[in-house]
């Protein structure tokens, strides 16, 4: 545009410059007229020749700047296609994460929403039928605990009646009995202070443990079918309580500093699938 109107101007100016050329040169020479026409014509030609070198630069410059446009059209299009293409690419990329986050979720989601109503339904049988609830978890912990033993600390042949003992020993006597003891405790010696949380301890180990331990050997060797209870309960008798008192006293202070009292026997039953390991084995090496 620039280019065009500077040829124009010097059209305009070429002719107007001829015409006031021949003027001047008419009045100051007072020269006859057909002698300035010469003059006049060759101002005119270069004039001419002047726009022709103006209008040939605009082609030429206007040619140079359409080649530019197009590339840079041209350059701006690839760009773009490219940024289309990677903007393409990282959205698959984020369905891809979110459709595998969302399966990830509904899967934790499920998985938890299963703990929970297993453990729902776990307190609520705790809530309406506490003793028979603690009963069977005791059995089911005593007979996997023997179980265990038999197969990764036993030599011998596998005996689903040793297994049966254990199982029977904790649904007929442990459960019930702990269940009876707990209740009595927490009753008795309520609070989480340290002196009440060290009688709880004290009462446990000193007087439950004592009792308890040759109850539940002769009534293991009993449901074994087995003869001279008593002396083979006295054999055992000792290296049993010294090991309890090693496993059961501290276990039985986290139990009584931070368990829920209603999930005291559950607590215990956890522990009992080791010690349950470790009695199976002992009566097996003395007996």
């Amino acid at each position: 545009l620039a280019l065009g109107a500077l040829v124009r101007s010097a059209h305009s100016s070429a002719s107007s410059n001829a015409g006031r050329s021949l003027r001047d040169h008419s009045k100051r020479r007072k020269t006859p007229r057909f002698m300035a026409e010469p003059f006049v014509r060759i101002s005119q030609r270069q004039g001419r020749k002047a726009v022709e070198v103006l209008q040939e630069a605009k082609a030429q410059a206007e040619q140079v700047v359409s080649e530019a446009v197009e590339a840079a059209q041209t350059k701006t299009a690839e760009v773009l296609e490219a940024a289309q293409e990677q903007v393409i690419e990282a959205k698959e990329q984020v369905e891809a994460a979110a459709r595998k986050g969302r399966i990830v979720t509904k899967k934790a989601i499920a998985e938890g929403k299963k703990r929970s109503s297993l453990f729902q339904w776990y307190c609520a049988q705790l809530e309406e039928r506490p003793l028979v609830t603690k009963a069977l978890t005791t059995a089911s912990v005593g007979g996997a605990g023997d179980v265990l033993a038999q197969l990764f600390l036993s030599k011998e042949p596998f005996n689903p009646r040793r297994t049966f003992s254990m199982a029977a020993t904790g649904l007929a006597l442990s459960g019930p009995l702990m269940h009876g003891w707990y209740g009595i405790l927490n009753a008795r010696i309520a609070g989480q202070s340290l002196p009440r949380i060290g009688q709880r301890i004290a009462l446990d180990q000193g007087l439950f443990t004592p009792f308890m331990t040759p109850v539940s050997l002769a009534s293991i060797l009993m449901f074994q079918g087995q003869r001279d209870i008593g002396t083979k309960v006295r054999s055992v008798y000792w290296p049993t309580v010294s090991a309890s008192w090693l496993c059961w006293v501290p276990a039985q202070a986290v139990n009584f500093a931070i368990v829920p009292a209603q999930f005291q026997v559950l607590f215990i039953n956890g522990v009992s699938l080791f010690w349950s390991m470790y009695v199976a084995v002992t009566m097996q090496k003395r007996v």
